[in-house]
């Protein structure tokens, strides 16, 4: 049977002393480089240089040194790149890599990627998630989630999730449609810790016949996609690698790298296990070098297993799919977007406007006060005051979840997902 696992949403409550200081750190190094005051744990001030030397000196230098996503400039990132190299993930914790992410984006453009990442999310988990993947070193997590939001942004995720797939038939993008109607990935059921499940059909992929820039994009679409998908306590999922029927032409290294780089420095500590089903004797050679890319946290989620029986130790057999032995009724079956569906987004009433600007104000009035409330918790100790101020905080972690569900059809395009009744944020 599959190990217990034990959410990161119920570690917040049972912080030991010296991880509890370091996530106050985390928070409080955080809110500075958004450009906000208050006390830090040594008695600085938001004014003054930070515990962890953060100031930049010289702009026009470091932003020479910034480069895109793994390693890449901009012109190499679209590139396919099918070679068999290790993608670079960012481990370093050098104070001076940590001062090249912050050389190009504003205090305050940070400020609104990271809010709009938090989406229907504990914000208190997604900073946890990113400590515990850097061993709890703070400056070395803090690069990490840095870098994060500047990928968000180069990527332009939220504008992908504002857009969905209308967007793609609109205009036309038959790699991203051809995406979606095959089948290839798709999210359905839960493991039995309660984890999302995404089944990938490799069988389903022929390396090539899309653009390297259109799998990225998927990839990013199914892993927000899936994020909606997980509730409370949960905040991991499952991935479910059919290998059925794989051949070599099915390989995709470059599509492999990046979702490699996604679980590992973008999406951190939210894969809770990687399934790889019926996998033939050809792949034996390429697991071999994709393991070597692994974080060796992340390899140790990977189970491997060859017949039903094997996959019901870890989802029950309702929703193990039919062609692998499931007794599951579910099919994916794509259907295109419906005419009017997205209209708070494309076309908005008088109405919807007024309702979007009213739910936007109530989500920053509640960001501030999270925010303060945050700053004076950081720089407490332990006692009534720091009590009432943790209370608080958890309530308005309530509240900004339940803001993001009110928002949501205006921030989010619907997905095959919402049309056939699978995603609903009315549960959360």
């Amino acid at each position: 049977m599959s190990t217990k696992y034990f959410p990161v949403a119920a570690q917040c409550e049972t912080l030991i002393a010296e991880q509890e200081a370091k996530f106050a750190q985390l928070w409080s190094e955080l809110l500075k480089i958004f450009g906000l005051g208050g006390p830090s744990k040594n008695g600085n001030h938001g004014n003054n240089a930070s515990e962890l030397d953060l100031k930049v000196s010289d702009l026009n230098s470091l932003r020479k040194k910034t480069r895109g996503l793994f390693g890449q400039s901009k012109k190499d990132k679209n590139s396919s790149d099918n070679s068999i190299t290790e993608p670079i993930t960012n481990k370093s914790s050098n104070p001076e890599e940590l001062e090249a992410v912050l050389a190009s984006p504003s205090a305050e453009d940070l400020r609104i990627v990271f809010w709009e990442f938090v989406k229907h999310d504990d914000p208190d988990v997604l900073l946890l998630h990113f400590l515990r993947a850097r061993k709890w070193d703070v400056q070395s997590a803090l690069t990490m989630l840095i870098s994060a939001l500047q990928w968000r942004q180069t990527m332009e995720v939220e504008k992908l999730v504002r857009r969905g797939e209308g967007y793609a038939f609109a205009t036309g993008d038959k790699d991203f449609i051809s995406h979606l109607q095959s089948g290839k990935a798709y999210l359905y059921g839960k493991d039995r810790e309660e984890r999302p499940i995404c089944v990938v059909s490799t069988r389903l992929h022929q390396n090539g016949e899309q653009s390297l820039e259109s799998i990225e994009k998927f990839t990013i679409y199914i892993l927000e996609i899936g994020r909606l998908l997980r509730r409370d306590p949960i905040d991991t999922s499952c991935i479910l690698f059919d290998l059925t029927g794989f051949g070599l032409s099915n390989m995709d290294y470059g599509a492999v790298k990046f979702m490699i780089g996604c679980l590992e420095a973008r999406y951190p500590e939210t894969l809770g296990i990687c399934l790889i089903h019926n996998a033939p004797w050809v792949f034996q050679g390429i697991w071999r070098v994709i393991k070597g890319w692994l974080d060796p946290v992340v390899a140790s989620k990977v189970q491997f297993t060859s017949n039903t029986t094997d996959l019901e130790k870890y989802i029950d057999i309702s929703y193990i799919p039919v062609q692998l032995g499931g007794h599951g009724a579910w099919r994916y079956d794509y259907t295109e977007p419906v005419n009017g569906e997205n209209s708070a987004i494309i076309s908005p009433s008088l109405d919807n406007i007024r309702e979007k600007m009213r739910l936007d104000a109530a989500k920053w009035d509640l960001i501030r006060r999270y925010e303060k409330n945050t700053l004076q918790w950081a720089a407490e100790t332990k006692g009534v005051e720091w009590k009432a101020l943790r209370d608080e905080r958890k309530y308005l972690r309530e509240c900004l979840k339940l803001n993001y569900r009110d928002l949501d059809s205006f921030v989010r395009a619907r997905t095959y997902y919402d049309r056939c009744g699978i995603l609903s944020l009315r549960d959360m």
